[in-house]
């Protein structure tokens, strides 16, 4: 729970040095609508997939690192320990539960409206960055400022932060509950269906972009 600690006091800095510029509601800056399954389940397939691959890709620069250094300069198993020695019930609570409802409001609510003013991708990227320096932990950082930045897209494409939070629970169960007490072996092949289904998904959500801003092109040179 210090995370979330450092997260309001961060998120009571930034407010104070940002008081010259004019809040927005979510709801007045975007379109609210609800996500269809089919959506639901590529961003499940994009969050899980690419928190798995920036976590290997993160395991993979301390050992090179480390390999440098010629000793241990980052340390890539407090995360894993530290889950090992609490119970599954006080992990479920504090973890999937409390945790992503804070965080979520903190970072997807307060801080987006304060930064949409100023653009959406900025605003985006800029809550996802904070998002992955306030976990404050090397091993954390980059696959929570991917998943920070999909929660961010997901809240700006529907303007509910509901989805976010169901995001952020999914992903807290799934990396620090389920998958820790998988065996070895289905941990791999599920990891490895997991990083494909989300190079899939985004593949077709970058693809919908793409033709939608086209399409968005071409009205224009028309009119």
């Amino acid at each position: 729970m210090s995370t979330n600690l450092y997260s309001i006091l961060w998120l009571l800095l930034y407010r104070y040095s940002t008081n010259h510029s004019r809040k927005k509601k979510l709801k007045g800056l975007v379109n609210t609508r609800e996500l269809r399954p089919i959506e639901w389940i590529r961003c499940c397939l994009i969050v899980l997939g690419g928190s798995l691959a920036f976590s290997l890709f993160t395991e993979w620069i301390i050992d090179v690192i480390n390999l440098l250094f010629g000793k241990q300069v980052i340390t890539s198993d407090s995360v894993g320990d530290l889950i090992e020695n609490i119970p599954v019930y006080w992990l479920i609570l504090c973890v999937v539960i409390i945790a992503p409802i804070i965080e979520e409001i903190l970072f997807r609510q307060l801080l987006l409206e304060n930064l949409l003013p100023y653009g959406t991708c900025k605003a985006v990227l800029l809550s996802g960055v904070l998002f992955g320096v306030m976990h404050l932990n090397a091993e954390q950082s980059l696959y929570s400022i991917f998943v920070g930045s999909i929660f961010g897209a997901v809240v700006v494409r529907t303007g509910k932060v509901k989805y976010a939070i169901y995001l952020h629970m999914m992903t807290n169960l799934f990396g620090g509950v389920i998958f820790p007490r998988l065996p070895v072996e289905r941990t791999v092949m599920i990891s490895i269906a997991l990083v494909l289904g989300g190079l899939v998904s985004a593949g077709i959500e970058i693809n919908k972009y793409i033709r939608k801003k086209y399409r968005f092109n071409t009205c224009q040179e028309q009119e």
